[in-house]
């Protein structure tokens, strides 16, 4: 039909890299076709996706321009959203270090909240784990090493549920280690934004949480198989649900540096310090708790939940 051959035709212009003009011309005419013409998006996406355009999308993400790269960003969202077998072809094609690596630029947040959507998409529907796995955890390490800021605009962009989801995978203990500790510091931004008044005295972040399911899920990390995961999971609860501290064995006296307070900011420092050296001095331990904990074949906590998918 007509648009097949229009796209063929665009596609051929996207190969252009001697021509950046024309190439962003191309992409600017898909993304019109797809978003904005009255035709249905569905059809003219497979389409698109029937013509060989993924591989294509995806070599545009190295592209030095910037509005280049959106332009693949939002054309690959809308693959993705398309249906299971879409969004898995494009993953086949490694698009997720190259949406990552959009990230690198944080202060070009066009960029970001398209890698951010694009991310979403890919996130969205039935999961095989290691997909899942793809796709979050570097999100959540992202949160982790960026200014709030950024951090800011991925919660807005949806990235609590899915952290969340992932607090019940009993098989993979650094995949919950890494979303609570990205969970922490969406906490932390919100517990700012709530210290400087802009909140009514409410961390929303927190909130957001709870009404994700995840505040009982942290809740329930208290009594998991890691330590260092029940650490975190129980300064959290301490610092940002005010719940009171266990007198559990497991917690000793050098774990009591982990419990934070949010009425001592100087404590509230020198806790982070504190914290941060004991990652290195647990770091083996830790890892040989993690590989029990992937060999385990059963955990009373979790019993219900599905090793393998996340819906």
């Amino acid at each position: 039909g007509l648009i097949s051959r229009i796209f063929s035709r665009l596609l051929e212009f996207l190969d252009r890299d001697d021509y950046p003009q024309l190439q962003l011309a191309a992409a600017n005419a898909i993304v019109d076709i797809l978003c904005y013409s009255d035709d249905d998006i569905s059809i003219n996406t497979n389409i698109l996706i029937e013509q060989g355009a993924a591989p294509i999308m995806v070599s545009l993400l190295s592209s030095p321009n910037d509005e280049l790269r959106e332009k693949a960003l939002v054309v690959l969202g809308e693959i993705a959203g398309r249906s299971a077998d879409s969004r898995d072809l494009i993953l086949r094609y490694g698009v997720l270090t190259l949406i990552l690596a959009q990230f690198n630029d944080k202060t070009n947040l066009i960029i970001i909240r398209e890698a951010t959507q694009t991310l979403s998409e890919l996130c969205s529907g039935p999961l095989q784990l290691e997909q899942v796995k793809s796709a979050i955890l570097p999100l959540s390490q992202l949160i982790q090493e960026h200014d709030e800021t950024v951090v800011r605009f991925l919660v807005h962009e949806g990235c609590i549920k899915p952290m969340c989801d992932l607090l019940v995978n009993p098989y993979e203990a650094h995949v919950i280690k890494i979303c609570l500790k990205g969970l922490q510091n969406i906490l932390k931004v919100g517990e700012a934004e709530k210290n400087q008044g802009n909140t009514k005295d409410v961390n929303v972040f927190a909130q957001m949480i709870e009404v994700a399911g995840g505040l009982q899920k942290i809740t329930n990390l208290k009594t998991y198989d890691n330590r260092k995961i029940r650490r975190i999971a129980v300064k959290i609860l301490v610092t940002y649900w005010h719940q009171k501290e266990d007198n559990d064995e497991d917690f000793d006296d050098d774990d009591d540096s982990v419990m934070m307070s949010t009425e001592d900011e100087d404590e509230d420092e020198d806790d982070d310090d504190d914290d941060s050296g004991d990652d290195d001095d647990d770091e083996e331990e830790d890892e040989d708790e993690d590989e029990d904990d992937s060999n385990s074949k059963s955990n009373t906590l979790y019993s219900d939940s599905k090793p393998n998918t996340l819906s």
